[in-house]
């Protein structure tokens, strides 16, 4: 019999990703751009102000090449436990949504021919 113990052992461990700063990533847009890095660093500096304030007044911001960030509204929604059998309600939750491109989703997913080779992006 396996127990939880022998279970959670099992489990393999996924490789921790690397996480890129700021400034690794200022540098690898400078190499690919006539912009020194620490420009770069600044207008990354100021995409997660702008961006909060865009999508906060209900704006959808879209990066070509990346997707379309959006808020996403939650609804108010009911259930009913069956621990204790009273109905209970759990408040609305916004959250930040990313429509991936096309051409991305063509990279992520080279397999699926399911995308239109030539669909239009400005489609939401």
């Amino acid at each position: 019999m396996i127990t939880d113990q022998d279970s959670s052992s099992a489990k393999l461990k996924q490789p921790k990703k690397p996480r890129i700063s700021r400034k690794k990533l200022g540098e690898a847009i400078s190499n690919f751009t006539s912009y020194h890095k620490y420009e770069v660093e600044d207008i990354l500096k100021a995409l997660p102000t702008v961006m909060t304030d865009l999508l906060m007044s209900g704006a959808r911001v879209k990066i070509d090449g990346l997707g379309t960030f959006y808020i996403k509204k939650g609804a108010t929604r009911t259930f009913l436990s069956t621990i204790d059998g009273k109905e209970h309600t759990v408040k609305s939750k916004d959250t930040l949504a990313l429509k991936p491109d096309n051409e991305l989703r063509r990279k992520l997913n080279p397999e699926d021919t399911g995308l239109p080779d030539d669909a239009s992006e400005d489609e939401d």
